[in-house]
């Protein structure tokens, strides 16, 4: 197929060797750095949320399903500060020979008998007033499954009288605290604003990147047209030299994410830990994920391309850019900065929980208005100088006609400062 080999053609283009390569470079280096940061965050965030909410199918699937008339098990528990975790220890009074058993048991403890999670085990080995609450013979360690983080101090204890003594819950299953595999409304809140907030910087950066050595890929892109290929060619040529940049990134970002993951599944945030195993990217933004690395790479190539016309002897650019509007992006910077303060300027309570939401959405905002707002300043700034030596007038003159993102604009601005020996055009 002639597309694949337009493709192919672009990427020989990127990696080769020779002069192509040496103007490559530059851009090729922070595409791919770029890119590698840009998944290797995208890989922990979507592991963070797959962990949270395997951590939260494991709380709803030991939730008690509690009935009003006789059932074959009751149980009662007791929630105690220790240090700075809390103490569970839950009673169990099996009452009948189809009593359910708890996730996380092989089989409802006797009277007398224990079962402790592996973190409660290890702290009562070396406290002895913990050991106090405990009088029973330990039979087991409570599985993973029963447990909603590898640190939770938890303990299932057997005895009896609970039903006579009308004290506890009667129970005839477990997993009454919601579907397995379901994610919070907030879980996917997070999900949004944090692909937001870390893709932002990334696509300043990639931008950036894909303007440097223009004026070479440009000649190059020419002498194609010359050499016959179609305007079509010419852009998927362009996108395979973006490819390089995508596979090298894409290396880079998982040698990241797997460097850095052992490390980030054994954090703690606010007492909540999870289960190295589960930290791992769900199937779905698995292939999100990976859909996204090539668009990151391609998407700032192509959308570079949109004032171009590439002819066989020439390169024109639209000289007259279109005029940027700067109400939009004042209105996200104010509602940015409204957000941020909730509990001043909306009523809404101080409380953590209440205010997360509104930062996250603030922040978000903050993030887009700023970027958007900066080449509306540039514009106002370069349309406004005049004279100089013939370097700072080019370099005007290229800010003029295409100022872009804040980064590339100053980038360039730099480039041809005057007595520059980079400034090529």
């Amino acid at each position: 197929m002639s597309w694949l080999n337009d493709f192919a053609l672009g990427f020989r283009l990127a990696v080769g060797g020779g002069r192509t390569f040496r103007a490559n470079l530059p851009r090729l280096v922070l595409t791919t750095i770029g890119i590698g940061l840009s998944l290797a965050m995208l890989l922990l965030l979507a592991s963070t949320i797959n962990a949270l909410s395997e951590r939260s199918d494991r709380i709803a699937a030991r939730e008690p399903a509690a009935v009003d008339g006789p059932a074959s098990l009751y149980l009662s528990s007791n929630f105690t500060p220790v240090g700075d975790r809390t103490l569970t220890i839950t009673w169990l009074d099996a009452v009948g020979p189809d009593a359910p058993v708890p996730p996380g048991l092989v089989a409802i403890p006797q009277a007398g008998e224990t079962v402790l999670s592996p973190a409660l085990a290890e702290r009562l080995a070396v406290d002895p007033l913990l050991q106090q609450r405990f009088p029973g013979r330990v039979v087991g360690t409570i599985a993973p499954e029963g447990l909603a983080g590898p640190d939770e101090l938890f303990a299932y204890v057997g005895t009896t009288g609970i039903r006579a003594a009308n004290g506890g819950v009667a129970v005839t299953g477990f997993g009454a605290g919601g579907a397995p595999g379901s994610s919070s409304p907030q879980l996917v809140f997070l999900l949004i604003v944090g692909v937001v907030v870390l893709l932002i910087p990334m696509l300043v950066l990639l931008s950036a990147a894909s303007r440097i050595g223009g004026a070479e890929r440009e000649r190059r892109l020419s002498t194609l047209r010359l050499a016959g290929a179609r305007r079509g060619q010419v852009h998927r040529i362009a996108a395979g030299e973006s490819l390089a940049g995508a596979l090298a990134g894409g290396v880079l970002g998982l040698a990241i994410y797997f460097a850095v993951r052992g490390s980030a599944a054994g954090l703690e945030f606010e007492g909540i830990t999870v289960f190295r195993p589960d930290f791992v990217p769900g199937w779905p933004l698995g292939v999100v994920v990976a859909l996204l690395v090539p668009v990151l790479a391609v998407g700032p190539a192509w959308f570079g391309l949109r004032r171009l016309v590439v002819e066989p002897l020439a390169v024109l650019r639209n000289a007259k850019p279109e005029r940027r509007r700067l109400w939009w992006r004042l209105v996200l910077i104010a509602l940015g900065v409204v957000l941020l303060l909730p509990d001043k300027l909306l009523g809404v309570s101080s409380r953590p929980a209440s205010t997360l939401p509104f930062l996250l959405a603030g922040s978000t905002l903050l993030l887009i208005g700023v970027p958007a707002v900066m080449p509306w300043i540039t514009d106002l700034v370069v349309r406004r100088i005049r004279g100089g030596s013939p370097a700072w007038q080019l370099a005007v003159r290229r800010l003029q006609l295409d100022s872009g993102t804040p980064t590339v604009s100053w980038q360039a601005w730099w480039s041809c400062w005057p007595g520059s020996s980079r400034c090529r055009r």
